[in-house]
């Protein structure tokens, strides 16, 4: 207990003791309601029950949200770049990187399977991969290498969608972070930025480069920042906020059907919830439940 609760540092332990407070205080509350239901005496009102596992609830998934985003960043950070063949996608994987790890030509869809390799931006550890340009055909090794990159677009932390600027710009139907005009250093080149997620790029010259690194930090902290701050959790305490959670919405779902007129359901999701945390933490005991309402609660004298 003690090894996790210095895992998880001063104000996540603090977060998590406040937590399990607010659920022994919500269950001795419940615990109540049991053994006066058919007095007519309101230990709390549906309307204040519901605020606060509503408030609850929202506190736990922000620090899921938190806590996978460090678990992504700590297992490395896909960056995939998309697009039609020729449109200069190895070129660009081979500037980012910085040296020539894909193999450039001329001739459209060289690349036929995903590419990968490491590089750091900031804080964080980036697994780019170079994929085979999408488009319709009937190659069966073409196919394969379209199939793979449609499957890793899905799995990607950021995509790139890679346009050569000298052609017309038609939509691929996916969905990517980052627009990046490409070739803007050939004529007839088109460098109109089409929103605040594109940017012009040239991996001859080198202009826009850096704009895109920046571009790419800038979205990734969007997307992670909250990441960095987090301690790595292990599946073990995902799973136990996870069941705390989804305990906490099935009290939350009874009270908003039925109001208070089942409390021994909503006092078994919050004896549900409250074993989770203490689970988690190690403190949240039946004894102390019951300590919480005799100290707190003085109905019936």
């Amino acid at each position: 207990v003690q090894a996790a609760r210095k895992n998880f540092g001063k104000n996540r332990t603090e977060l998590f003791d406040s937590l399990a407070v607010k659920i022994r205080h919500l269950l001795a509350q419940s615990e109540l309601s049991i053994d006066f239901i058919e007095q007519d005496v309101e230990v709390i009102s549906d309307q204040n029950l519901q605020k606060s596992l509503k408030e609850m609830i929202s506190s736990i998934e922000k620090l899921l949200t938190q806590l996978n985003a460090a678990r992504r960043i700590a297992r490395g950070i896909q960056v995939t770049l998309s697009g039609r063949p020729n449109a200069g996608k190895s070129t660009l994987f081979n500037a980012l990187l910085s040296e020539d790890r894909a193999l450039v030509s001329d001739q459209a869809g060289t690349t036929r399977d995903v590419i990968t390799e490491e590089f750091s931006l900031g804080p964080y550890r980036i697994r780019l991969a170079d994929t085979a340009g999408l488009h319709e055909t009937t190659v069966s090794v073409e196919k394969e290498g379209i199939v793979k990159a449609h499957d890793l677009i899905g799995e990607s932390d950021l995509v790139l969608l890679v346009v050569d600027a000298t052609e017309p710009h038609e939509s691929l139907g996916i969905k990517s972070d980052i627009t990046v005009l490409h070739k803007i250093d050939l004529k007839g080149a088109d460098k109109k930025i089409l929103n605040d997620s594109c940017v012009c790029v040239s991996s001859i010259t080198g202009e826009g480069l850096e704009e895109l690194l920046s571009l790419m930090r800038k979205k990734l902290d969007e997307k992670l920042g909250l990441g960095l701050e987090s301690f790595l959790p292990s599946e073990f305490q995902l799973q136990m906020l996870l069941e705390c959670r989804d305990s906490l919405q099935s009290a939350l779902e009874i009270v908003q059907g039925t109001g208070q007129a089942q409390p021994e359901l909503i006092s078994s999701s919050l004896l549900a919830a409250a074993k989770s945390i203490s689970d988690l933490v190690g403190d949240t005991t039946p004894d102390t439940i019951l300590n919480k309402i005799f100290s707190e609660f003085c109905i019936g004298k």
